[in-house]
């Protein structure tokens, strides 16, 4: 009987850079299990990679074979190599689960989530990061008012959660839809790039920037969560240091006056990881009663926003791709564009059959938060304000990005 091979745990982030010449991958661990200082090797790396949960040891073996030109490579070898990724913590084992318990009941207690990235992604100051905020507004390339013609306040907004600079222009287009808005509470469906059990992810906790802290409303979060049932995740673990829900609150405490609104920040997972099938019908099914109650909570007259924090595709080798960005990034903005287009006509078929088409190959991130959108809308006309990619040279991948208006 063929032996099972444990999968790497999707809450990874993976970094390749050029050392030495050399190729290495260093691993970010939101837990902390694995050392911040430490990387992999490229051919280390490829083998993690290969152990996805459905491969048993002898496919991993084979596979690990084929980039030998041929060579057998001993089962046990392969094993010991194994052994080591889960010593490591890099796996989705036992032994990682039990380490991971108590920093993540560490968490579960705290009453706020505070900022991850202040200081990092965007300024401490609260003068120089509203400075910094209004400049993206204000950039030539991002419109600083909706069009002239578009009267009604609008329902849902779609953003990037890329670099503040480096999606600048999108960001000034999406939040300057808002200049005139006055929600009194925003669903924020965030990405939650580091959950890896569950379609969704809640919080009870308030969040905190460097603007001061926005209140959530506890209420619709604990409708929602209780509504989503075996779907939820079981803690709030992956917005410790989420940055999608975290870089949407900052335009937005810039732009509302303080205290005129409430969050429901809600995390969504990838299908692929989180449902049986990747088909419309299986998310219609575990997600149906959390759509349910989200549309319910959805105030008429402009009283609550959805905001979906977004990315699209994420190519190259920083995102588990063999190929480098240039070589996929025709088909990944042609893919990009059939979403966008079937997003728009809220046309939630076309939108699932994209991307069955290419089986998710292009890794959009926002795919789930973008496909609850598209269950929740009531009917209205959508825009999309502008798309765009941003390259790293360094690790050879590329990620996109959009920004769109429902009214």
């Amino acid at each position: 009987m063929s032996q099972a091979c444990p999968a790497f745990r999707a809450d990874l982030e993976f970094v390749p850079l050029i050392q030495d010449f050399d190729r290495i991958v260093y691993v970010r661990d939101p837990l902390g299990l694995f050392p911040a200082d430490k990387a992999l090797p490229a051919g280390l790396f490829k083998i993690l990679i290969l152990l996805d949960g459905a491969r048993n040891l002898e496919e991993v073996r084979d596979e690990i074979s084929k980039h030998l030109h041929g060579a057998a490579l001993p089962l046990d070898a392969v094993s010991r190599v194994i052994g080591e990724f889960d010593e490591a913590y890099l796996l989705d084992t036992p032994r990682y689960r039990e380490a991971a318990k108590p920093v993540i009941a560490a968490y579960a207690a705290l009453p706020v989530r505070e900022a991850a990235l202040a200081g990092q992604a965007y300024p401490k100051d609260p003068a120089e990061l509203a400075a910094k905020l209004q400049a993206i507004l204000d950039a030539p390339d991002a419109p600083n008012a909706p069009d002239p013609a578009a009267t009604q306040t609008p329902l849902a907004v779609v953003s990037p959660h890329i670099d503040l600079d480096a999606g600048r222009a999108q960001y000034g287009r999406a939040f300057n839809q808002l200049r005139a808005a006055k929600p009194r509470t925003v669903v924020i469906l965030g990405v939650g790039h580091k959950l890896d059990k569950g379609l969704f992810c809640f919080t009870q906790k308030d969040f905190a920037t460097p603007f001061g802290a926005v209140a959530n409303d506890k209420a619709v979060s604990a409708a929602l969560a209780a509504a989503a049932g075996p779907a939820a995740a079981a803690n709030d673990f992956a917005h410790r240091f989420e940055h999608s829900i975290e870089f949407a609150l900052l335009f937005l405490q810039h732009l509302l006056p303080r205290g005129s609104f409430r969050i429901v920040p809600v995390l969504c997972g990838s299908p692929k990881l989180a449902l049986a099938h990747y088909s419309r019908r299986c998310f219609q099914d575990a997600a149906g009663p959390f759509l349910d109650t989200l549309r319910a909570a959805i105030r008429p007259g402009g009283e609550t926003l959805v905001l979906a924090s977004v990315d699209f595709c994420h190519i190259g080798p920083k995102f588990g791709h063999m190929e480098e960005a240039e070589q996929l990034q025709r088909d990944a903005l042609l893919h990009d564009a059939a979403l966008l287009t079937a997003l728009v006509n809220r046309d939630p078929e076309a939108f699932w059959n994209e991307s069955r088409k290419v089986k998710d190959r292009f890794n959009v991130c926002g795919f789930s938060a973008l496909a609850a959108l598209l269950e929740i809308l009531p009917p209205c006309a959508g825009t999309v304000l502008g798309h765009e990619i941003s390259r790293d040279d360094v690790s050879a991948s590329a990620v996109s990005f959009a920004a769109a208006v429902f009214r």
